[in-house]
């Protein structure tokens, strides 16, 4: 009983005793990828992205819109960005859908770092938000005449930002509008644009955007 006992203890304790160090490295090697990762957060930047419209000195709204990048982490080098406002088409024609992407020229005067933290970079357009409700309300009218009645037209602004961090490594950081997305989705989002042709806010060429709309369809 006794042999058979000391026999038992013996076997359980070297278990017993090789659990415990495993769970001890375990717990090691966690705490360690878990300061590493809080240790990267800390020497990160924060990248934030806002679209908002401009008010008055009475506070009252105007018809322009601007955007600003702000960096609310840590400092970073290299800095550069490409926001691209994007007008999407789509409507149907002989119980088709089709859809046509545009590159618009919608914050005409923008502005930006090559490094640091805080405000980034950012851009305005002078009346853009009436410029392009004049233009939807043009494509649409254009459309109507033509016998074509289902169309929505919307803008989207899809930004790339690139920066090295303080490992001077290359990083990239995408958004669709102000929220923050991969790659593919950013990819796909810019797949299929009239890359030779920029809509001007300014003095757009209706025929030639609704010819352009409706080429190969």
């Amino acid at each position: 009983m006794t042999k058979s006992g000391f026999k038992i203890t013996s076997f359980i304790s070297p278990t017993i005793q090789f659990i415990l160090a495993f769970a001890t490295f375990i717990l090691s090697v966690t705490f360690s990828l878990e300061q590493n990762r809080i240790s990267k957060l800390q020497y990160s930047p924060l990248f934030i992205l806002s679209i908002n419209q401009l008010f008055g000195k009475d506070y009252t709204p105007t018809q322009s819109e601007k955007f600003d990048i702000f960096n609310e982490g840590y400092s970073i080098n290299n800095y550069n960005y490409k926001l691209h406002s994007i007008m999407n088409v789509a409507y149907t024609l002989n119980n088709k859908s089709y859809e046509k992407k545009f590159y618009v020229d919608y914050f005409s005067v923008q502005s930006k770092k090559s490094g640091g933290k805080d405000r980034m970079s950012g851009g305005i357009g002078e009346n853009n938000i009436l410029l392009f409700s004049n233009l939807k309300r043009q494509i649409i009218k254009n459309f109507n005449d033509k016998g074509i009645n289902l169309i929505n037209i919307e803008l989207h602004h899809y930004s790339e930002i690139s920066y090295s961090d303080t490992e001077l490594k290359g990083n990239y950081v995408y958004f669709a509008d102000s929220e923050r997305v991969t790659k593919d989705i950013y990819d796909n989002y810019l797949a299929g644009i009239d890359g030779y042709y920029t809509i001007s806010l300014y003095s757009p060429n209706i025929d030639e955007i609704i010819s352009r709309t409706l080429r190969g369809n």
